[in-house]
């Protein structure tokens, strides 16, 4: 059976289908670690996570927030060597 290209595939998305632009935050919207922590927990939860696993996130959160000693501490502020140097902490 030969495969055919990506472009003979079916109909793709057009202005049929509804954004969800409006839903996302704007970029003047910002989340503590703890407001972020909350809404991925809900989703994980929906997703049928387990419980466990929904303790080791916020248990890791925790963690997180300990080591950079700051609060409110919001989302924005991590980076990459933040991450770096929590995690060789």
């Amino acid at each position: 059976m030969r495969r055919g290209y990506i472009g003979a595939r079916g109909p793709t998305a057009g202005d049929s289908v509804p954004r969800i632009a409006s839903v996302l935050p704007t970029p003047d919207t910002r989340y503590t670690i703890e407001e972020a922590l909350d809404i991925f927990v809900k989703a994980k939860e929906a997703e049928g996570v387990r419980p466990r696993t929904i303790e080791n996130y916020r248990e890791h959160i925790t963690y997180l927030m300990r080591y950079t000693d700051r609060s409110p501490f919001y989302v924005d502020e991590l980076t990459s060597d933040l991450i770096r140097s929590y995690i060789l902490y």
